[in-house]
């Protein structure tokens, strides 16, 4: 028997209610992103405020016992103790920043990304990392600056753990009413559209993640790659008002 054709109008109101669908979701997306980083926000300051106080007094005592005793043999004992908490702030001090870097919501977005860039450097020093700016004001909302800065940071980590690549430049420039971040690297490349594929059953590199963020606030993102050609991703995002404007028209 021949399939009954879907009349025209019905099939257009179906397809109006998958794209309202598909607007919901991406919405309940960008809300479950806010979300997110504001929890993240609140565990950052929480260390900051309760375990990073903790620490600190209990190391200035630990240095003034060890300034007032006599004979030396307790400082050599409480010597050890005291190493430990150094080590345990600046173990929280690393967690704070990759949980809610300060520099981002201080500073602004490039001065975020230089000191990532910067931090990958120190981390691994058999890669060239390298960042550019070109000093242009960039206005963005926070949750535009919060997902482009996550973004890069995800970038950079696949480059790390996948790409072999021996130099990794991540440049931010203003084009227009908009902001575009490239992070390429020489590594060895790889087909975005298996990767992106991949991304919803096992995790893949997080491009499907990124491109679907990017795209709950107005901006977009794309990959050129391939297999020994190295990797350019760009992500591009409205500057701060640029959304609200469009919505308008």
């Amino acid at each position: 028997m021949k399939k009954r054709a879907v009349p025209r109008r019905k099939r257009k109101h179906r397809e109006a209610e998958v794209r309202q669908y598909q607007r919901q979701l991406r919405f309940l997306a960008a809300e479950l992103a806010k979300a997110e980083e504001r929890q993240r926000h609140r565990i950052a300051a929480d260390l900051h405020d309760d375990v990073g106080r903790a620490l600190t007094l209990a190391k200035m005592k630990l240095d003034l016992i060890c300034r007032d005793e006599k004979d030396g043999r307790l400082a050599g004992l409480l010597a050890e103790p005291a190493n430990l908490i150094d080590q345990a702030v600046r173990d929280m001090w690393s967690t704070i920043f990759e949980l809610s870097p300060p520099p981002l919501y201080e500073l602004g977005l490039e001065a975020a990304l230089k000191w990532l860039v910067e931090k990958h450097r120190e981390e691994h020093p058999g890669i060239r990392f390298a960042f550019e700016d070109d000093g242009q004001p960039k206005p963005l909302a926070d949750d535009v600056r919060v997902v482009l800065y996550h973004a890069v940071r995800e970038l950079l980590f696949n480059v790390v753990r996948h790409a072999k690549a021996s130099r990794v430049t991540v440049a931010c420039l203003r084009d227009g009413d908009k902001v575009s971040i490239e992070v390429a690297d020489d590594g060895r490349g790889f087909d975005p559209a298996a990767v992106a594929t991949r991304d919803t059953r096992k995790g893949g590199f997080g491009l499907f993640s990124i491109r679907e963020r990017l795209a709950c606030l107005g901006g977009r993102f794309e990959v050129k790659s391939g297999h020994g050609c190295g990797t350019k991703a760009l992500l591009v995002a409205p500057l701060k008002g640029v959304r609200n404007r469009k919505g308008r028209r």
